[in-house]
Formats: C-alpha cells, structure tokens, sequence
C-alpha cells in the first residue's frame, strides 16, 4: 500500500470524528466506531515490516543451533516483528511493557 492511501485513510478517520462531533446518540457511536476502525486500519497500513514469522522453521533452526551466535540480533528482530504484529489491535504495547 502506498502513502498516499494511509493518508486518505487517516484523513477519512479525522472526518468521521468530525461529524461524530455534530451528531447525537447512534449516528454519533457508530461514527466514532467508524473513526476507530478507520484508525486500526491506518496503523496495519503503516506497520508493513515485510517480516512474518515462521514458527515452524524458527524451532527447527534453534534445535539446531544456527542462531547460537546472534542470539541477541534474532531477539531484537523478533522484538521488532512482535511490535508490528501487536501495534494494530493494542497500540502502546511497547510501551506499556517498559521496552525501551
């Protein structure tokens, strides 16, 4: 996805908040579940690591000893992979946790 899509999307939830403001009862908790969603989405949208992780081959690779060496480079990777995962559907995770 591009970034002018993540700014439409951002700009479409700033919108909806707008008019959640102006409104009243269900037309106003809708909006704002609307400006929510629109949020999660902007956040994947920004979040693209290009990283996934493979649990099965991570095993197999640690049974075997390859990442012996690296260990704390593997460990900031998946650090990194496990924000981006998390960042979407619990956003501060990070810092709730202390990481630096």
């Amino acid at each position: 996805m591009s970034e002018r899509t993540r700014e439409l999307v951002a700009a479409s939830a700033k919108e909806a908040r707008v008019l959640a403001d102006s409104a009243e009862g269900v037309i106003r908790k809708r909006l704002l579940v609307l400006a929510h969603a629109l949020d999660v989405a902007e956040r994947e949208l920004g979040t693209t690591t290009g990283v996934r992780l493979d649990g099965t081959a991570l095993t197999r690779a640690v049974r075997a000893g390859e990442h012996d060496a690296d260990l704390v480079a593997q460990a900031v990777a998946l650090r990194e992979v496990v924000r981006a995962e998390l960042s979407p559907v619990h956003p501060g995770y990070d810092r709730s946790r202390g990481a630096s």
